[in-house]
């Protein structure tokens, strides 16, 4: 967790694959690489390792999103920061 340390609600990328769901993707979905995702917590498991409690879309292979997921727990180790550009006022 060092490198997100205090980073509640923060853009992420995830590098953990999760395919199928509800609603299932109509098509063959992007499960490669690192997806966009907004961290909405860390969770203790009782072994101490950490997890972001992650919200995230899965995409088809042209960008679509097929479907998404909310409050997913993805290992620490697979979370990283994104760069994310300042909203104008």
């Amino acid at each position: 967790m060092n490198h997100l340390a205090g980073r509640d609600e923060s853009e992420v990328h995830s590098r953990c694959a999760i395919v199928g769901g509800d609603p299932a993707p109509s098509g063959p979905v992007n499960a490669t690489g690192r997806v966009p995702g907004l961290l909405k917590r860390w969770v203790r498991a009782v072994d101490r390792r950490w997890f972001g409690r992650v919200d995230f879309p899965v995409c088809d292979s042209y960008g679509a999103v097929q479907a998404r997921h909310e409050r997913v727990l993805v290992p620490a180790a697979a979370l990283s920061p994104r760069d994310v550009e300042p909203q104008r006022r």
